[in-house]
């Protein structure tokens, strides 16, 4: 026999053996006490009971701490001295006016170049944040846990329209007058190609005899930045509690992030284009140890904490290159990856007005100077090999050189007691 609802006939029995479960405790059921609900006409229990142990300890810590927040204006170091590119031998100065020879044109003149410098990027007035929780500790100690980042700070070198309004120029020295070949595609004095010199296996070469990426259309070069960090400091107990001169021993442990990426793009009259370019990340953590002095007053503080710390530099480098000569060149791309010890010293300096019991407005100096990071301008390794018919093949590569790093500047903010 078939059923219209195959569900219909389990449901039923389930319903029967439910009813007669009921009925055999039925006398159980009918003999219960009332239930009474205990907080009828009281108040129920807060949520939050500093009673219970739990509650009891979260409310003496806020009652020991503070936070504050600051605004941070810094300026970051440049990518440091030399040439965006290979040296020249007999140039000493790249930023002014040199003949140049272009060897993948033939190694005809190509009038005046110049090469622009590093410190033509530059990285100021950077902003950031930086907030600090402070707890007090039992027997006097504190702790203080920090976090800090900046804003993408960015520098660029842009030379655009590099031809315009060039004519043939005389250019006279102390012994000779020199005749510059004209077009617009000859740099002049007022207006000189842009260059980026190669060594030739590894070697550096003179004015006459490099190879060279030149550029007579448009150069541009950019560096960007931005680092954040945590740390973690533990200060022990004033030596002279409620003097007005004290002193505190610290120790803990710090993480900071530095990443940049550097990139070239230059252009020429013959739609040659060139790009090169890398980044860099650097992961610095490690213990610390330091200390804070202070001078407080009932309305001023004033305190100096300086630290050290013996970190180590986790970070990741690459180098990307193409375009270089020719149009369907593919990108290459160069990683490496090194762990350097790289210590950072740091120390604030800060001017505390204390505007009540539980407000104070704050200005101060920053200096932080990591050692050892890398910059990924400073990786690139700028060569070539001599090509047929007295042309050259790029050879750009990567080989990771340390540089040191600095961030310094003001910042300005206020603490908020609990």
């Amino acid at each position: 026999m078939s059923c219209s609802n195959p569900f219909r006939i389990p449901a039923l029995l389930l319903a029967i053996l439910f009813t007669a479960d009921v009925a055999a405790q039925g006398p159980y059921f009918a003999n219960q006490p009332p239930h009474i609900n205990q907080y009828v006409g009281e108040q129920y229990p807060d949520v939050w009971d500093e009673s219970m142990p739990i509650e009891r300890m979260f409310s003496a810590v806020a009652r020991r701490s503070w936070f504050e927040a600051g605004y941070l204006h810094w300026n970051l170091s440049s990518p440091g001295s030399g040439n965006l590119g290979a040296p020249i031998t007999d140039v000493p100065d790249p930023m002014t006016p040199y003949q140049v020879f272009d060897a993948l044109n033939g190694g005809s003149s190509a009038g005046l170049g110049i090469t622009p410098s590093a410190r033509s990027l530059v990285l100021e007035d950077t902003s950031g944040f930086k907030g600090t929780l402070g707890v007090a500790l039992a027997d006097g100690w504190e702790s203080e846990w920090s976090f800090f980042g900046t804003e993408q700070s960015d520098s660029n070198l842009m030379l655009d329209n590099l031809q315009l309004g060039r004519v043939m120029e005389t250019t006279t020295t102390t012994t000779t007058t020199t005749t510059l070949p004209s077009g617009p595609q000859y740099g002049t004095p007022q207006r000189p190609n842009v260059v980026t010199p190669l060594t030739t296996s590894g070697a550096p070469s003179t004015r006459t005899s490099m190879n060279a990426f030149v550029f007579d259309n448009s150069y541009q070069a950019s560096l960007n930045t931005q680092m954040w960090g945590a740390e973690i400091l533990l200060l022990r107990e004033k030596y002279l509690p409620g003097g007005i001169f004290n002193w505190q021993w610290a120790t803990g442990f710090r993480y900071v992030n530095l990443d940049e990426e550097y990139a070239m793009l230059g252009t020429s009259v013959n739609s040659r284009v060139t790009q090169i370019g890398g980044d860099a990340v650097n992961n610095i953590y490690g213990p610390q140890i330091g200390g804070r002095a202070s001078i407080q007053t009932k309305y001023v503080t004033i305190s100096a904490t300086p630290k050290i710390s013996a970190s180590i530099n986790d970070h990741t480098s690459s180098v990307v290159t193409g375009p270089l000569t020719l149009a369907n060149e593919s990108v290459v791309r160069v990683y490496e990856e090194s762990i350097d010890f790289s210590p950072i010293f740091e120390i604030n300096l800060k001017v505390q007005f204390h505007l009540g019991k539980s407000f104070t407005f704050f200005g101060g100096y920053d200096f932080l100077h990591m050692f050892n990071t890398s910059r990924p301008n400073h990786n690139i390794v700028y060569d070539s090999l001599p090509g047929t018919g007295g042309t050259f093949d790029p050879n750009i590569g990567q080989k990771v050189s340390p540089k040191d790093f600095y961030a310094k500047g003001f910042n300005l903010g206020a603490q908020f007691t609990y």
